[in-house]
């Protein structure tokens, strides 16, 4: 049976991860994070998983959301679902924060894709508040 994972970095105080399959939603978990998704976020799939009962050559896709929300976070949640899925050599589907699971499940249903074939990019809500060099 076909499993997926989402990865969800678009709220600016938890990781949310799911694993869905075709007949919808098998796992999740919202994990407290703070501002320290590009740190934790390798660490918190591979325990999810885990606790679900799952590991990675279980899954058949990934699924991130794509945006909006932080710089930092959603460019860590779509860098982390690009290369699970490159190195996997499975589909990563791209969906919005707006109405996640329902999107996912939709993604997963429509999937026709069984290999990766190109990465997603991250959707800012915002410019990146990147401080400006000192011209001296």
């Amino acid at each position: 049976m076909a499993l997926y994972l989402l990865i969800d970095t678009s709220n600016k105080d938890y990781l949310y991860l799911a694993t869905f399959d075709s007949s919808g939603k098998t796992a999740s978990k919202n994990i407290s994070i703070g501002y320290k998704y590009s740190e934790k976020i390798v660490v918190e799939v591979d325990g999810f998983l885990v606790e679900s009962g799952n590991n990675l050559d279980d899954l058949t896709g990934i699924i991130a959301v794509e945006g909006p929300g932080r710089f930092s976070a959603i460019r860590s949640g779509v860098s982390v679902a690009n290369a699970l899925a490159w190195s996997l050599d499975v589909p990563v589907l791209p969906i919005s924060s707006e109405n996640r699971d329902e999107s996912a499940l939709k993604a997963v249903r429509n999937n026709r894709k069984r290999k990766f074939s190109r990465a997603i990019l991250p959707v800012y809500d915002q410019e990146p508040n990147i401080s400006k060099p000192n011209n001296k």
